[in-house]
This record gives C-alpha cells, structure tokens and sequence, in this order.
C-alpha cells in the first residue's frame, strides 16, 4: 500500500510543466559562492531592472557532487517534487555528500511565477531562502493557479519570519529581476524546456529514475560513491 502511494506522485512529476525554449546564448562562467560551499556557476546578465542587486546561488548541504535544480512555484509538479523527491535529496545532502543548488526557472504560462522567484532570492538576501522557498510552495498550492498578490507573497514570508520591510522592498524595486532572468537563460541555453529539471555534475537527469523509490535510491547511491 505505501508503494501506491509513492508512485503516484512520482508519476505526476514525470509529467513535469513544458514549454518552448526561447533563446540560445552560451553564458560566461563565473565563480560563486554559495550558502555552504564554492561552486563554479553559469550566469547571463542582460536585464536593466529598477535595482539590480544579486546573491550567491542559493544552495543547501556540502559534498564533492552539485545537484541543479531548475523548478517554477508555480508549476503543480514542481510543488509536488519539493513535497516528495526533494527532502530524498537532502538527506544526501545532509551527509556531505552532495550540494543542492537552486535555480529559477520561472514559464510564461505561470503568470506567478517570475515575481515568486524574485520574492525567493529576495528571501536568499537575507539568508533565508529554504524559508521563503516553502512558504512560497505552500502559497502557491493553496492558491491553487489563481492569482497571487505581492501583499500575499510578503505576508507569507512575514509569517514565515523573515523581514516584512526588507522582503516588500526588495520585491518594490525588482532588485533581482536581473538574476532570475540569468538563470532563465542559463537553463535554456542547457535545452531546460519544462520543470522541474535536474543536472547532477552538469549530466540531465532522466525522469524515469524516480518511477520507484528502489530505482531511485539504488541510482542515487552508484552516482554518489564516486
């Protein structure tokens, strides 16, 4: 009975939210470094927001090995994924065996999603992402697609105990359009064409791995031995 229940969310995030790839431009590489660890990054800058400010890649865990995470708070799978796959992740993370990077990756058919990231590496500034991160997922699942207001978004992460007036500033002056239009065309120079999308050592995970939990762990452990 456990293992119904465990496929059918699995099944759901195979069928992940697409759309078309807009651009092709090769990003310059970059050195970050992030909340736990020093990673080599590719950004593109090519937006001139309000205020344009940017923050190290948000990441969770340590360990020799980088798992990209390219995902849409909006998007039903991605909202599923951070409920079932993603704390399997960290629970390597949390052995120092692997590094959780974050990237925004926000579609045009979510009408949500880009200020959502915004508000989310807003959350980062002030070294709170996995905070805003959830309190976002939860919003947007209650939402349920429906419209979601800047006042809910900065109400939500004041719950969830971050600054009510550096979060509404911050998302006032779009201070990282910027960064989230980087990720956006680094995924699509990658060919990320829906999420959620995963790179493990920069090598496209291929969804059907998580059509069981043996599957997944079994392949999981071979990568990260190495």
């Amino acid at each position: 009975m456990k293992k119904i229940f465990f496929i059918v969310p699995i099944l759901f995030i195979l069928a992940s939210c697409t759309q078309t790839p807009k651009i092709d431009v090769a990003p310059s590489t970059t050195s970050t470094n992030t909340e736990n660890t020093s990673i080599e990054t590719s950004v593109v800058s090519s937006v001139s927001p309000k205020e344009n400010r940017t923050v190290p890649t948000p990441s969770y865990g340590s360990g020799k090995h980088t798992l990209e995470i390219f995902a849409d708070f909006q998007c039903p799978a991605c909202q599923n994924f951070s409920k079932t796959l993603e704390p399997l992740f960290k629970s390597y993370a949390d052995k120092w065996q692997l590094v959780i990077q974050y990237r925004q990756f926000p579609l045009d058919m979510h009408k949500n999603a880009f200020r959502d990231a915004m508000m989310a590496l807003c959350g980062a500034e002030q070294g709170k992402y996995m905070e805003a991160k959830t309190a976002l997922y939860a919003l947007e699942t209650m939402k349920s697609g429906g419209k979601v207001s800047d006042t809910e978004r900065i109400d939500t992460l004041t719950k969830a105990w971050l600054d009510k007036e550096k979060v509404s500033s911050c998302l006032a002056s779009e201070a990282f359009k910027g960064q989230v239009e980087a990720d956006l065309a680094y995924g699509e120079w990658l060919r990320v064409d829906g999420t959620p999308t995963l790179f493990l050592d920069g090598k496209k995970i291929d969804m059907s791995v998580f059509r069981d939990t043996e599957g997944f762990t079994t392949f999981l452990d071979t990568l990260l031995s190495k």
